[in-house]
């Protein structure tokens, strides 16, 4: 895969349109896979860090958005990997 090209990020859990449904019937395509992928890690993660203790209630505002980056830069690796 080229570095420069997105990996696809399809729908995690879509909801199929049935047959006797119209288009405005349809709500909701369900969350992308990158979000799902980065939910799992995301909780992964956090649980490595409260099982080690290196999470207060102190230190955890600071902690988030480096969890949650690192949490998209998992569900990313992820993605490319499906294309191989």
């Amino acid at each position: 895969m080229k570095e420069d090209k997105k990996p696809s990020n399809p729908n995690a859990f879509p909801n199929d349109i049935h047959e006797s449904m119209n288009e405005s019937e349809y709500k909701h395509k369900g969350m992308t896979l990158r979000d799902y992928f980065a939910a799992k890690a995301m909780q992964s993660i956090l649980n490595g860090i409260y099982s080690n203790n290196t999470l207060t209630p102190s230190t955890m505002s600071d902690s988030f958005e480096l969890v949650s980056k690192n949490a998209y830069w998992f569900a990313d690796e992820m993605l490319k990997q499906r294309e191989l």
